[in-house]
Parts: C-alpha cells; structure tokens; sequence
C-alpha cells in the first residue's frame, strides 16, 4: 500500500497551584490506513481504510503538610475504522487501550524511609468483537535509606488478584507457537538493595 495520510490534533492544559498540580490533554487522530493483527496467525494487514482515535488523560499530585503524598492519572481512548458498507465500527482492544485509572497514596519520613500504596484499575473492553476482561492490582513499596546504602522491600499484586495481561489476552494464541494465555504473576515480594547515588 501506499504512504498513509495521518492528521493528529492535541490540546493539553497543565497548573500548579501551591500544593496541587494537574495537568490535562485531549487528543484526535485520523488515518486513510487501517492496521489489524490476527491473533491466530499473527499476520499484521495493512488495508486502505479509514480510521480514527480520540481520548483524553489526565494526571493530578497533591502534596500535603505531614509527608503524605497523593497523586492519579486516567487515560481513556476510543477508536474505529470504515468497514466496507462506510459504517463506522470500533477497533479492537489490541489496537485502542482500554480505559485506565492509576492512584497512589505515599508517606516520607524525613531522609530516613518512605513507603508507597498504588493500585492499578483497567477496566473490560467489549465493543469490538474481542472482549478485554480487565483487573485491578495493588503494590506496596518501601524503602529505607542509611548510611550504607538504601533498602528496598515490595510487594507486588498485593491482594493476589488472579488476572490476565491485556498481552496474553488479545495475542496470546499464535498458530504453531507456545500458547501465551497465561496469567499474570500473583503475590510477589522482592527485596533490594543499592550502594551509592
């Protein structure tokens, strides 16, 4: 095929104010091209099909007065392609991520140790023809630094939630390969620790 014609279109908003920053976009994209992976084969096409994509994200820190720290960011994207009959349909997850939240709570003690809740929510995509089961994750993260180095404890999937990577859902089954749909990773603690700047 041919060189495609893309046209992007964004606006962003960004604001500290004392304590709180925020900072804000929406963005719009169109193509005379339209990129498909098939999941069984693992063949990418390339048609002469228009698509298009929009979204919004945005992300907010608050910094308090006794160490604690608080902080989210969202993302959410919409996407289709022109079908044969010039109906508009919606692409698949594999090509427009699926709506996201992120948060975080954290705490400093002064120089001498900081610890980190966060969490991760991606919610089910079902507007195209491959559903997007989608799942919620906690981490906890702490580190300690002394004069010897700096200590790092985590825990990754805090509550040992059982889900499948949006990867291994969508192209997880490649014809004539080792089969990937297999779940995330459950609970896992690491430790570190690190000498130096």
């Amino acid at each position: 095929p041919a060189l495609n014609n893309t046209y992007s279109y964004d606006i962003g908003w960004r604001g500290r104010f004392e304590q709180l920053s925020a900072q804000a976009s929406l963005f719009y994209n169109e193509s005379d091209k339209n990129v498909e992976f098939d999941s069984n084969t693992g063949v990418v096409t390339i048609r002469d099909q228009e698509e298009r994509f929009w979204g919004i994200e945005a992300l907010m820190d608050y910094n308090f007065n006794n160490g604690f720290q608080a902080g989210a960011t969202y993302s959410r994207t919409y996407g289709e392609t022109k079908n044969d009959d010039g109906d508009w349909e919606y692409l698949e997850v594999d090509r427009v991520a699926p709506e996201k939240l992120t948060g975080y709570v954290a705490h400093a003690w002064g120089r001498s140790a900081d610890a980190r809740l966060q969490f991760t929510h991606t919610s089910d995509y079902k507007k195209a023809d491959v559903p997007f089961e989608g799942f919620r994750t906690f981490d906890l993260i702490t580190t300690f630094y002394t004069d010897v180095g700096d200590f790092s404890a985590a825990i990754r999937n805090l509550t040992n939630a059982e889900y499948y990577s949006l990867y291994n859902q969508i192209r997880g089954k490649v014809t004539g390969g080792a089969s990937a749909y297999l779940p995330a990773q459950g609970r896992t603690f690491s430790l570190s620790y690190r000498v130096g700047k």
